[in-house]
Protein backbone atom coordinates (compact mmCIF):
# COMPACT_ATOMS: atom_id res chain seq x y z
CA UNK A 1 0.00 0.00 0.00
CA UNK A 2 0.99 3.62 -0.23
CA UNK A 3 0.04 4.86 3.20
CA UNK A 4 -3.21 5.12 5.11
CA UNK A 5 -6.02 7.55 5.73
CA UNK A 6 -8.29 7.95 8.73
CA UNK A 7 -12.00 7.27 8.37
CA UNK A 8 -13.41 8.28 11.73
CA UNK A 9 -11.85 5.89 14.24
CA UNK A 10 -10.80 3.42 11.54
CA UNK A 11 -7.83 3.54 9.21
CA UNK A 12 -7.86 2.44 5.56
CA UNK A 13 -4.87 1.54 3.41
CA UNK A 14 -4.34 3.68 0.31
CA UNK A 15 -3.85 1.91 -3.03
CA UNK A 16 -3.39 -1.52 -1.47
CA UNK A 17 -2.49 -4.47 -3.67
CA UNK A 18 -1.94 -8.14 -2.93
CA UNK A 19 0.78 -10.37 -4.28
CA UNK A 20 0.58 -14.15 -4.35
CA UNK A 21 4.03 -15.72 -4.74
CA UNK A 22 3.63 -18.64 -7.16
CA UNK A 23 6.90 -18.66 -9.09
CA UNK A 24 10.33 -20.19 -8.56
CA UNK A 25 12.02 -16.82 -8.20
CA UNK A 26 13.30 -15.75 -4.77
CA UNK A 27 10.60 -14.09 -2.65
CA UNK A 28 12.16 -10.61 -2.56
CA UNK A 29 12.93 -10.70 -6.28
CA UNK A 30 9.26 -11.55 -6.87
CA UNK A 31 8.21 -8.70 -4.57
CA UNK A 32 10.46 -6.29 -6.44
CA UNK A 33 9.02 -7.38 -9.81
CA UNK A 34 5.51 -6.97 -8.39
CA UNK A 35 6.35 -3.46 -7.16
CA UNK A 36 7.74 -2.48 -10.56
CA UNK A 37 4.59 -3.72 -12.29
CA UNK A 38 1.96 -2.43 -9.84
CA UNK A 39 3.54 0.80 -8.61
CA UNK A 40 6.14 1.76 -11.24
CA UNK A 41 8.75 1.12 -8.54
CA UNK A 42 12.25 2.28 -9.46
CA UNK A 43 14.88 0.30 -7.52
CA UNK A 44 17.37 3.17 -7.88
CA UNK A 45 15.04 5.89 -6.63
CA UNK A 46 12.29 4.46 -4.42
CA UNK A 47 12.35 3.10 -0.90
CA UNK A 48 10.58 -0.04 0.26
CA UNK A 49 9.19 -0.34 3.78
CA UNK A 50 8.12 -3.83 4.79
CA UNK A 51 5.80 -4.32 7.78
CA UNK A 52 5.77 -7.71 9.43
CA UNK A 53 6.17 -9.83 12.50
CA UNK A 54 9.97 -9.91 12.52
CA UNK A 55 10.33 -13.44 11.10
CA UNK A 56 13.79 -13.96 9.54
CA UNK A 57 12.41 -14.37 6.02
CA UNK A 58 10.64 -11.00 6.32
CA UNK A 59 13.57 -9.09 7.84
CA UNK A 60 15.73 -10.48 5.01
CA UNK A 61 14.17 -7.74 2.87
CA UNK A 62 16.92 -5.47 4.25
CA UNK A 63 19.65 -7.57 2.63
CA UNK A 64 17.84 -7.79 -0.69
CA UNK A 65 16.84 -4.11 -0.99
CA UNK A 66 20.01 -2.77 0.67
CA UNK A 67 20.00 0.90 1.68
CA UNK A 68 16.56 1.41 0.15
CA UNK A 69 14.82 -1.36 2.09
CA UNK A 70 13.46 -1.00 5.61
CA UNK A 71 11.69 -3.38 7.93
CA UNK A 72 9.36 -2.28 10.70
CA UNK A 73 7.36 -4.30 13.17
CA UNK A 74 3.70 -3.99 12.21
CA UNK A 75 1.18 -2.34 14.51
CA UNK A 76 -0.42 -5.61 15.63
CA UNK A 77 2.94 -7.00 16.77
CA UNK A 78 3.96 -3.71 18.41
CA UNK A 79 0.73 -3.80 20.44
CA UNK A 80 1.32 -7.45 21.35
CA UNK A 81 4.88 -6.76 22.52
CA UNK A 82 3.72 -3.80 24.60
CA UNK A 83 1.02 -5.96 26.17
CA UNK A 84 3.49 -8.75 26.98
CA UNK A 85 6.09 -6.40 28.46
CA UNK A 86 3.92 -3.87 30.27
CA UNK A 87 0.70 -5.65 31.27
CA UNK A 88 0.35 -4.99 34.99
CA UNK A 89 2.67 -1.95 34.79
CA UNK A 90 1.34 1.35 36.13
CA UNK A 91 1.92 3.05 32.73
CA UNK A 92 0.33 0.29 30.61
CA UNK A 93 -3.05 1.98 30.19
CA UNK A 94 -1.50 5.29 29.15
CA UNK A 95 0.82 3.55 26.68
CA UNK A 96 -2.15 1.69 25.13
CA UNK A 97 -4.17 4.92 24.85
CA UNK A 98 -1.30 6.66 23.08
CA UNK A 99 -0.96 3.74 20.69
CA UNK A 100 -4.73 3.63 20.04
CA UNK A 101 -4.79 7.35 19.25
CA UNK A 102 -1.88 7.02 16.78
CA UNK A 103 0.29 9.26 18.98
CA UNK A 104 3.72 7.88 18.04
CA UNK A 105 5.66 10.48 20.00
CA UNK A 106 3.46 9.90 23.04
CA UNK A 107 4.02 6.13 22.84
CA UNK A 108 7.79 6.59 22.66
CA UNK A 109 7.76 9.09 25.52
CA UNK A 110 5.71 6.73 27.72
CA UNK A 111 7.86 3.72 26.82
CA UNK A 112 11.03 5.66 27.60
CA UNK A 113 9.57 6.67 30.94
CA UNK A 114 8.38 3.17 31.83
CA UNK A 115 11.26 1.07 30.54
CA UNK A 116 13.59 1.94 33.41
CA UNK A 117 11.10 0.59 35.91
CA UNK A 118 10.90 -2.93 34.43
CA UNK A 119 12.39 -5.71 36.56
CA UNK A 120 14.14 -7.46 33.67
Amino acid sequence: HQGWEKNGKRVSLVNRRYMVHQTNEQIWEAVENFLMKEYSYDPFEDWVVINGDGAPWITACREYFGDRGYFQLDRFHVAREIRQLFRGHARYRVIRKKLASWDEEGVLRELTSAIGTLEH
